[in-house]
């Protein structure tokens, strides 16, 4: 409604990947919504053929199949309409900034399209704004969780003990199972400058 405001088109960004891996996993389905300076929208959507096996649990996840994508165009077929349709926009999108562009670019550079995203291109990440106006720090979620307020004295004592009572009622809330996949590796969080080959 007040995008008129803007001097550019905005194209919000959503993929269905592969996996997580932005060198190794590859899209499987792309929709770019472009909101005109006009407040008109065009809808650009597809699926890709990744080139690459979709595991059983990213068809779960995104409810794609790999018959769905089989006999859809790669996106090297498609690089040169996905490039057309975001000439001249600024970009936006939900973690668009740690997920959908790093894929975008990653594509774009092996489809052979190596000027993406656009010089002066603006960004704008929904989920920045919402983490800037809407902030998770550890009393906010303290409070959702736990439903009272964090002591005010600001020690380490007083949060490592809050920390325990949200886990607590995560486990409570989402079950012991669905937590404990999310257990990570801590070794993948070291510097890359320790790690010994």
């Amino acid at each position: 409604m007040m995008h008129q405001n803007f001097y550019n088109p905005l194209c919000f960004i959503d993929l269905e990947t592969t996996g997580l891996d932005v060198i190794n996993d590859r899209i499987i389905e792309i929709t770019i919504v472009k909101l005109n300076t006009d407040n008109s929208r065009e809808i650009y959507a597809r699926r890709i053929n990744p080139t690459i096996p979709l595991s059983p649990a990213v068809s779960v996840l995104t409810g794609i199949s790999e018959a769905e994508v089989a006999d859809a165009p790669t996106f090297k077929e498609l690089s040169e309409e996905i490039y057309k349709f975001l000439m001249f926009c600024d970009l936006a999108g939900h973690s668009i900034r740690s997920f959908q562009l790093p894929f975008l670019t990653e594509e774009m550079e092996k489809a052979g399209i190596l000027h993406f995203p656009f010089p002066g291109t603006k960004l704008i990440d929904t989920l920045q704004i919402f983490s800037t106006y809407e902030p998770r720090g550890l009393s906010t979620v303290f409070r959702f969780y736990c439903h009272k307020e964090l002591p005010a004295d600001n020690t380490t004592e007083t949060d490592a003990k809050a920390a325990v009572d949200i886990f607590e009622a995560q486990l409570k809330k989402y079950g012991r199972e669905s937590i404990t996949k999310m257990f990570a590796d801590a070794s993948k969080y070291r510097r890359k400058d320790e790690i010994k080959t």
